[in-house]
């Protein structure tokens, strides 16, 4: 039987899920849940792996949640933390 695009598509979101999850520090993970700050240097790691593994999903949830620490992650800014 062959995989629809929809079960295709949430095959590759739950890959990347994993991916992201085993690759985030325990402290990356707590800043992404909300259980600790976010800060400018928690920010640029969580970015930065979720970039050198493909976790577009989580980027793309992180830079929507912080954009005042992309901007900065980027290059546009200066962070006040």
């Amino acid at each position: 039987m062959q995989k629809t695009k929809m079960q295709k598509q949430k095959e590759n979101a739950f890959g990347e899920f994993l991916d992201v999850t085993f690759q985030l520090s325990e402290e990356e993970l707590q800043a992404i849940h909300g259980l600790i700050p976010m800060t400018q240097e928690l920010f640029n790691r969580c970015a930065g792996k979720c970039e050198e593994i493909g976790g577009v999903r989580q980027l793309e949830e992180l830079i929507r949640e912080f954009p005042e620490l992309y901007r900065v992650y980027r290059g546009g800014g200066s962070s006040v933390d």
